[in-house]
């Protein structure tokens, strides 16, 4: 078992260099050495050939020793960095790996939706590609995953790849993910924010650390669910995006959708930032363009309209977007032959127009990062903005407390499984009193107004984009389902602008507690149901 892991953890950290140097541009093909002959007592200049490609162009260039330090000193990626980075992606690792092998002990046999994935999964690695159990929603990209991690393991330690594609060995793809989600979110905090200084040096790695043990997420690295794959082709896709590998960005689009069909709209979301990245970068030459862009969101939407319609601005557009434009038409192929877009089980699936799920998200978020949306600043700000747009506020209670009141829908699934916290949630909150939901919109109200303020160091249409992106992927939802908000939060939180470490922090503490209780629940209070001797666990 031991060597099975470290196995695994080698092609983890194989495959996150290879990938983040794809991601970023650049591979070096030998790097630069400094030699010392004592005979000779001469520094010996060693030359090294870098291998860097753009978007259109190949470019190649012989750089010598100093030429080189040059270029990390400009890059600020000196040592001290990439040794602390890796030393926190080592005490995550290890703080995971000590959790994992705690929730198998206590939970060697597949749990909850692993009795439909493990045995799938097990059907892949016995090379039955054709067999297919019709409870599962979601495409295969999971277990794909996990054969192409198994098959190489499987030939090191030359067994065959069925004999070690037990539950453990399956649960492992996700810790495997775990880690490179963390490597994934501390490049894309160093790229969204470059500008800013506190986004410099180690404070990505620590935030980074924060955001891999956000709970709903982490909790999942231990089971073999879908959710880490899910969430780490999407922050791959979203990594490549900055980095204008338009190409990298729909492949690995196209793979997050092998986990959820939903992520369609996370790639909507990549082009729609690309559109924004392009237009933002052309109003730089047009100050009155520039300024609408600020003024006001049917502004920007105008400048965007006029933009979108220039005919020597359609050749740049397309050249960028085409390869997302294939990605979403894939899955529209997908949906019309499939006559829907959940694969099996379609009929406890069905979209619906839900508009509270929205509000449960502001509330989840304002839960889980209170350190950012919570302030005597921010609460100040918002009765500053209340005052001011008084008509505008009342107009959107009015329209909450009617999308609560007719648009509300509880999901069978809600009230029959005592396993899931969403179930305690809406039992002990939402059911107390039916006048709880109009109580609360107060509060979404507040939550809704911190959410976009935080994001205001983005523009008026990156905003837009994000909103129109949330209802959707929301929305549609009946399910009251904490997963299904991982994504969007994490999306968001990865913009808010950096802001005091110790927000961090708190974030962190925050986070350990929530998994802390999340762990103890699960490994030290199972239970048991009337009729049925098999232990039961509480999980997300």
């Amino acid at each position: 078992m031991l060597k099975i892991f470290c196995c695994g953890i080698s092609v983890t950290v194989l495959y996150y260099n290879v990938l983040i140097s794809v991601c970023f541009n650049r591979l070096t093909i030998l790097q630069c050495t400094l030699l010392w002959t004592p005979t000779l007592h001469k520094k010996i200049k060693v030359r090294a050939f870098t291998i860097s490609w753009h978007q259109g162009d190949r470019t190649y260039a012989c750089k010598t020793i100093d030429e080189n330090i040059q270029y990390l000193l400009q890059r600020k990626m000196d040592l001290t960095v990439s040794a602390g980075r890796f030393a926190v992606s080592a005490i995550f690792l290890t703080i995971t790996a000590v959790i994992f092998f705690q929730v198998d002990k206590a939970q060697p046999t597949p749990y909850m939706d692993e009795i439909f994935h493990v045995p799938q999964a097990q059907k892949y690695c016995a090379g039955n590609f054709t067999e297919w159990d019709p409870m599962i929603t979601t495409p295969p990209g999971l277990y794909i995953m996990s054969v192409a991690l198994i098959q190489p393991v499987s030939q090191l330690l030359q067994v065959e790849r069925e004999d070690i594609c037990t539950t453990k060995i399956l649960r492992m793809t996700n810790m495997f993910f775990a880690v490179v989600n963390f490597f994934v979110l501390d490049a894309l905090l160093r790229r969204i924010h470059q500008n800013s200084k506190i986004s410099r040096g180690l404070t990505p790695s620590g935030t980074a650390f924060s955001l891999s043990t956000f709970p709903v997420l982490f909790f999942f690295a231990n089971l073999y669910y879908t959710d880490m794959g899910s969430t780490c082709f999407v922050l791959l896709a979203y990594l490549a995006s900055q980095y204008s590998n338009h190409f990298l960005a729909a492949v690995f689009g196209s793979a997050s959708l092998l986990f959820r069909q939903t992520n369609v709209v996370w790639v909507v979301f990549l082009a729609g930032t690309t559109f924004v990245r392009l237009l933002e970068k052309d109003a730089l030459k047009s100050q009155n363009q520039a300024k609408q862009l600020n003024k006001s969101y049917l502004s920007a939407v105008q400048v965007a309209i006029n933009y979108a319609l220039d005919v020597k601005n359609m050749v740049k557009m397309i050249a960028c977007l085409w390869l997302y434009g294939v990605v979403v038409l894939g899955f529209l192929i997908f949906v019309f032959i499939n006559k829907g877009i959940v694969l099996g089980d379609k009929e406890h699936h069905q979209a619906v127009f839900h508009v509270p799920q929205l509000f449960y998200f502001a509330a989840f978020t304002m839960g889980l990062a209170a350190p950012f949306l919570l302030s005597f600043d921010k609460v100040g700000r918002f009765l500053k903005s209340l005052r001011g747009n008084g008509w505008l506020f009342l107009l959107l209670f009015a329209f909450m407390l009617a999308a609560v009141h007719q648009f509300t829908y509880v999901h069978k699934y809600l009230l029959a499984d005592n396993r899931h916290i969403p179930f305690y949630v809406w039992r002990k909150i939402y059911q107390r009193h039916e006048l709880v939901r109009y109580i609360l919109v107060p509060g979404y109200v507040y939550a809704g107004w911190s959410i976009f303020d935080s994001l205001a160091g983005n523009s008026l249409l990156w905003r837009l984009i994000y909103m129109i992106c949330l209802v959707v992927a929301c929305v549609p939802q009946k399910l009251l389902e904490f997963r299904y908000f991982i994504l969007p939060f994490i999306i968001f939180r990865l913009n808010v602008h950096p802001q005091a470490k110790w927000k961090s922090l708190v974030e962190l503490l925050l986070y350990c507690a929530i998994n802390g209780t999340m762990l103890y629940l699960f490994l030290m209070k199972p239970f048991t149901w009337e009729g049925n001797p098999e232990e039961q666990r509480f999980l997300w």
